[in-house]
């Protein structure tokens, strides 16, 4: 899985925004976002700290969508002959 990418990539990202938001905390906590040492502890806190809420409110979404009928998996599309289609609202001449 390329959580380790993703995660080193967000990180670094958000120690750019703290390093371009003025102020010397906002600095010194972007510079330890950039070195690898200090990413490496933050990342593996983060991990473990919402890698479980994550997947679970996803897989948990998934499957309310699923219970509900939100996905047509089938494709039960059909096609409308447009000579014959007449709008539920009248259209305004131009």
């Amino acid at each position: 899985m390329p959580t380790k990418d993703l995660v080193d990539g967000a990180l670094i990202v958000f120690a750019g925004g703290l390093m371009l938001t003025p102020g010397f905390i906002t600095d010194v906590f972007g510079l330890l976002l950039l070195l690898p040492p200090t990413r490496y502890v933050i990342r593996r806190f983060l991990v473990r700290a919402l890698g479980g809420r994550v997947a679970i409110g996803v897989a948990g979404a998934a499957t309310r969508r699923r219970s509900e009928g939100a996905f047509d998996v089938e494709g039960t599309a059909t096609e409308v002959d447009q000579d014959r289609f007449e709008p539920r609202t009248p259209r305004l001449p131009r």
